[in-house]
């Protein structure tokens, strides 16, 4: 739906305001996206934490002790314990209190960002166009309807965490629709400030988001309205430090296609770039078949983590990867085969040259989206330092590799694509099946402590 939604977007705008504010909306999608790194990944890093606490309480009730001493044995039941709900509630709490604490600092943070941006948008994208007056009101409320979908990232871990994932993902695409109708009522109504019309459309389908997501998270959590006294500074590091690493591995994408364009624009030539780009549009649209099969398991790698459930998390692992493998290798050879129609219809062109690229395009395509259930494995599993590792690594060497075949080697293009092909080869076919399934046989019958990577506080 986010992907329909901004085609959607953009097509009305191309209709209704023509080129120059189509290529506005696009320069401010492109660059507003820089917000999206402020979050500090708090969506894996609350969904891993909600469920090592959740075991940390469990073992807490598991090894509760009744004292012997007295005139007679207590019995257990007139111990009273804690309710074991009420453990799970508190936990619930304490994490998402931290959350929102995370999800503050990450919104002023971005507010400033998105300030001084929105002040400085006519210089910084250089738009000398007749619709430049638009540009800092576009850049203002599309900066803070991001920062309210970022926002509400804290309140969906609740969500994703007590398995309410559908829920959770139906408020997602009702915020794109709501984007998409709130748009449309405004084209069509002819407001003279569409820039900021346009912008204030994509806040409130945020802000909408942010309120549902909330509401459902507070009944979940059952979150008392003083929720200072469940915030922990301890827990909110954890938080950041988690969310930090998988920010890391998130930047490390600019290792990649971004970094390729400039090697071949720099040493070959502006115009291959035109031959590159449609096919690494091609490679981010296969992707996306495979994203919401790592976006689910997710959340139920954490929780099968917790529980020490080993096989259910090989059977993720094994059943998600063959799953990714078999979606992308299909979908890949039915693009291969429509390309010349599907170039037609798009650029007006059977593109020939990028046609000769595409297949190996599709390889690294193939061999880097089976890792994308990898990644939710060990996310929640909790071995983010490893990933973020081994990501910086793969892209450092795509990086060094692409140079070396064109500047020594003389392949050209082909060179570019053959050093990203090495880097996904090494890290998603031979690095993370080893170290995936080599973390889960460490797993099998190991302690409880030994399991999580991270240290984890007591209970408060």
């Amino acid at each position: 739906m986010r992907v329909l939604s901004w085609l959607v977007v953009s097509g009305m705008v191309y209709r209704h305001l023509g080129s120059e504010a189509f290529a506005l909306v696009g320069l401010v999608r492109l660059t507003i996206g820089v917000l999206n790194y402020t979050s500090l990944g708090l969506l894996p890093s609350m969904i891993h934490y909600i469920n090592v606490f959740r075991r940390r309480d469990a073992a807490a009730g598991a090894m509760r002790v009744i004292p012997l001493e007295g005139p007679a044995l207590i019995p257990y039941a007139d111990a009273k314990p804690e309710p074991a709900m009420q453990r799970v509630n508190n936990s619930l709490r304490e994490i998402y209190a931290n959350g929102l604490c995370v999800a503050a600092i990450t919104v002023v943070v971005g507010l400033c960002i998105t300030v001084v941006y929105a002040s400085h948008a006519d210089a910084w994208l250089r738009v000398d166009f007749s619709v430049s007056q638009e540009a800092a009101g576009l850049v203002l409320m599309m900066g803070l309807g991001t920062l309210c979908r970022l926002a509400s990232d804290a309140a969906g871990a609740v969500l994703q965490a007590e398995e309410r994932i559908i829920r959770d993902n139906a408020m997602i695409a009702l915020a794109e629709v709501l984007w998409v109708v709130l748009v449309i009522l405004v084209l069509r109504s002819g407001t003279r400030h569409w820039g900021f019309s346009v912008g204030n459309a994509f806040f409130w389908s945020g802000f909408l988001l942010l309120l549902a997501r909330s509401v459902f998270a507070d009944r979940r959590t059952r979150m008392p309205s003083f929720i200072f006294k469940h915030v922990h500074w301890r827990t909110t590091w954890m938080l950041i430090k988690f969310g930090a690493f998988v920010t890391l591995a998130q930047l490390a994408d600019y290792l990649y296609a971004p970094t390729d364009v400039i090697l071949i624009s720099r040493l070959i030539d502006a115009k291959t770039v035109a031959v590159y780009w449609p096919a690494v549009q091609i490679d981010g649209g296969l992707l996306l078949l495979v994203g919401a099969i790592a976006s689910v398991l997710l959340p139920r790698s954490a929780m099968a983590h917790a529980s020490g459930e080993v096989k259910t998390l090989r059977d993720y692992y094994v059943r998600g990867t063959l799953a990714s493998v078999g979606i992308l290798s299909f979908a890949g050879a039915a693009v291969y085969v429509a390309a010349p129609v599907f170039f037609k219809l798009w650029f007006g062109d059977s593109m020939p040259a990028t046609r000769a690229i595409l297949p190996l395009v599709l390889v690294h395509t193939v061999v880097g989206g089976s890792s994308a259930v990898g990644r939710s494995i060990l996310l929640g599993m909790g071995k983010v330092r490893a990933f973020t590792a081994a990501v910086l690594i793969a892209g450092a060497v795509n990086v060094v590799l692409s140079f070396v075949f064109v500047r020594y080697f003389g392949l050209g293009l082909r060179g570019i694509i053959l050093g990203t092909i090495v880097a996904v080869v090494g890290r998603c076919a031979i690095w993370m099946p080893w170290y995936v399934m080599r973390q889960l046989r460490r797993a099998v019958g190991v302690a409880e402590e030994d399991l999580i990577e991270v240290e984890v506080p007591p209970m408060m």
